[in-house]
């Protein structure tokens, strides 16, 4: 009988291997098309779903009841002290993950999450429920399970605890039977999910991201095929080759699925043959597995751990990697909010280390893929911390000193090669340049353009009609005159292709195609607004004009279009000083600061730097280029700081915190024609309704690409030609 369910078993699981990839391969030829396949896998996902909550909720219930106190502290006992275990090794391993980056010069853009905060982890909310019926209508799992768990320990407790229990293993046996039907099922639910992955899975944005994904699978195989597997090796009498002979067909579905909670079921049934083959499974184990699975399922696997290596691998695509001083805070913080997922794990840890928060968009992409070995270690993790602590209830350990010395040396010498081996090895590989100047100097506008030519500023004021408002001389010469100021980066500047760009360019391009006149450009010293303004030179100035009041005698000033942050421009190595407003109020700890000709910014330094000695600039470019002695940071906007850094990657852009310190941005225009203003303000103000200057910002501040989205490749479209 045992060797024909091991037979029917092993048909199953080569029945859902074929199943696996002929859906890839489908995928690979019909490409999108293979989608009308995706609600079949999703009918099979939600048929594994059905019975899982019920069944956590029963077979903790009934494992806790069927249990005595004491047994109950064991399982607690063991059980923590083996996912102790797992989760030490799984830190010191993506502590390791640093090693495995290569020195590449890199920068970033400005990230909206240097100034904002993440939203604070309800932990009560998560694990404690007021009505558990609600907490079983959202799938809130961690308050199931304590809910859960409650009951169990209550139902322990009870002298009249026998009817329920059989009650209890009843259901547990029909959901099991249930969960049982649908695995049957394997091969045509998991054909489908391939496919449709294969076929409609975007890989052009995993270019930035490759070093994550190979340092992650990399990790992913170290820990699946040796320290998890070498744990139970070590210390039970359980076998390499029985472990992946039992829970293959789990693992595989939890890979394919994306899913470890449908699996569940098939994890205890396996659990409890290899009890059974090994003569230890009797009422205490059946309920030490049925306590197990269901609470250290909510609780952080080394599969969570790796996920939390993308923290550490944000901070080297930064350009600023987690100081060595800052790695006890992200293990210990890491740890506690790994309860509540990668969802928020992973935007709290790059708010508080205050990498940028578009980096978990790009995690998203990135977890496409990774997320299929996230399900599959998170599977093997539940499998072998079960097994392990059911061994040490039992007493039933067999230390195998040469395994244990094997997994020690791969700890301690073996990865940590393995990782610098993946640096070297990538550095030569990929083919990689620092594309961060190229990006930012060659990014040309997103809006359709209208004619531009560049006018000459002249000292003397050229004769103009008084009588005629600006605007009826921009509508009939069909010019719109736009002054701005060199090295008013992001604001205005010449590209690569001698074309004045940026994001004040892209707002007046727009404004002059409603005008439908075409727009002179001149360049001027800003000394010279004012008086270029005033003799008509130029009817408006944009370079990310800080509002400041003690110039409103020298020209007026539109309604603010932006508002930007109070930041600074630093050398990567110093950043850390700077990143406390108590570390710059102390003059010692820093040299002098150099602040842009700004009265907006001086009066802001007042606030939290009082005293300070200050070095007066018109251009960031001595400072950058080391021309000013003793001088350690630049005060300026941070969203301009963070585009300077791309043209100098060894500089990076920080605002100082708690707390920032924003400012308007405007244009400047002319004292003398009211009526201008008014029509500038108002067009400002219809165009942040229509969010003109919100996609202006994202392609410019944010850096962020409009792409048009291509076909995904297939076999039928792109190789045969049988489809457009």
């Amino acid at each position: 009988m045992a060797k024909a369910l091991q037979q029917r078993r092993i048909g199953l699981g080569t029945l859902v291997l074929a199943g696996f990839v002929l859906g890839i391969c489908c995928g690979l030829f019909f490409g999108e098309m293979s989608a009308v396949l995706n609600p079949v896998g999703r009918a099979y996902v939600r048929l594994l779903q059905m019975a899982i909550i019920p069944y956590i909720m029963v077979s903790l219930i009934a494992g806790l009841g069927r249990l005595t106190p004491q047994q109950a502290a064991r399982i607690a006992l063991w059980g923590g002290v083996v996912l102790f275990l797992i989760l030490a090794i799984g830190m010191v391993l993506v502590l390791l993950v640093p090693l495995a980056y290569p020195e590449w010069e890199a920068a970033t853009y400005f990230s909206s999450s240097l100034v904002s905060s993440s939203a604070a982890i309800d932990f009560v909310s998560l694990y404690i429920s007021a009505n558990p019926f609600e907490s079983l209508a959202n799938t809130v799992v961690p308050a199931i399970v304590l809910f859960s768990i409650l009951m169990g320990v209550a139902v322990m407790k009870s002298e009249r605890k026998a009817s329920l229990l059989d009650l209890l293993a009843s259901l547990d046996d029909a959901l099991i039977n249930i969960t049982r039907f649908v695995v049957k099922l394997a091969p045509i639910g998991i054909f489908a999910i391939a496919a449709n992955a294969a076929g409609t899975l975007d890989v052009s944005a995993f270019d930035k991201l490759q070093v994550y994904v190979w340092t992650y699978l990399l990790l992913w195989a170290l820990i699946y095929f040796l320290f998890l597997p070498g744990l139970l090796v070590a210390l039970t009498p359980i076998r390499y080759g029985e472990l992946f002979n039992v829970f293959h067909i789990s693992f595989i579905t939890a890979f394919v699925t994306g899913s470890v909670l449908v699996v569940l079921p098939m994890l205890i049934e396996g659990i409890g043959k290899v009890l059974q083959d090994h003569g230890i499974a009797d009422e205490e184990t059946e309920a030490a597995v049925d306590v197990l699975i269901p609470t250290t399922f909510n609780f952080p696997s080394v599969a969570m751990l790796l996920v939390l290596s993308f923290v550490l691998f944000s901070g080297w695509y930064a350009g600023t990697p987690l100081p060595f001083d800052q790695y006890p805070l992200f293990a210990s913080v890491g740890l506690f909010v790994a309860f509540g997922g990668s969802n928020i794990a992973l935007p709290f840890l790059l708010d508080l280390f205050r990498f940028p928060a578009d980096m978990f968009e790009l995690f998203l992409v990135a977890n496409v893929i990774t997320n299929f070995f996230f399900m599959a270690l998170s599977a093997m993790n539940l499998v072998v911390l079960t097994l392990l602590a059911i061994f040490l209830i039992k007493g039933k350990v067999t230390i195998r000193p040469v395994t244990v010395a094997l997994l020690l040396g791969m700890l301690v010498v073996g990865a940590p090669a393995l990782l610098k081996a993946s640096a070297a090895t990538m550095d030569r590989l990929i083919s990689f340049e620092y594309q961060g100047y190229d990006d930012f100097v060659s990014r040309g506008l997103i809006t359709r353009k209208v004619e531009v030519r560049s006018i000459d500023y002249r000292d003397e004021l050229p004769a103009t009609d008084s009588q005629a408002s600006r605007l009826e001389r921009i509508q009939s010469t069909g010019w719109l005159r736009v002054g701005y100021s060199p090295d008013s980066l992001p604001w205005a500047f010449r590209n690569s292709q001698g074309k004045v760009v940026g994001y004040d360019m892209e707002l007046l391009h727009r404004f002059a195609r409603e005008l439908d006149v075409g727009i002179e450009a001149l360049r001027i010293e800003s000394s010279q607004v004012a008086h270029a303004l005033a003799s008509g030179q130029i009817d408006i100035y944009a370079s990310g004009l800080m509002l400041d009041a003690s110039r409103v005698r020298e020209f007026s000033f539109s309604r603010p279009y932006e508002e930007v942050t109070l930041g600074l421009l630093v050398e990567d190595h110093m950043r850390e000083m700077f990143e406390s407003n108590r570390q710059l109020e102390s003059e010692g700890k820093t040299g002098r600061l150099a602040v842009l000709n700004s009265p907006s910014l001086l009066r802001a330094l007042e606030v939290f730097s009082p005293g300070r000695e200050l070095v007066s600039v018109d251009t960031p470019r001595p400072f950058l280029r080391g021309e000013l002695p003793d001088v350690d940071a630049l005060v300026m906007s941070a969203e301009a700081a963070s585009a300077w850094t791309l043209i100098y990657p060894q500089f990076t852009s920080v605002i100082p915190g708690p707390g920032s310190v924003t400012i308007p941005i405007v244009f400047a225009l002319p004292h003398s024609d009211p009526d201008f203003k008014t029509v500038v303000d108002t067009w400002i103000q219809t165009s942040q309704a229509l969010g003109i200057m919100e996609k202006s910002y994202q392609h410019w501040i944010l850096g962020r690409e409009a792409v048009e989205r291509q076909p995904r490749w297939s076999v039928i479209r792109d190789v045969l030609h049988w489809v457009d």
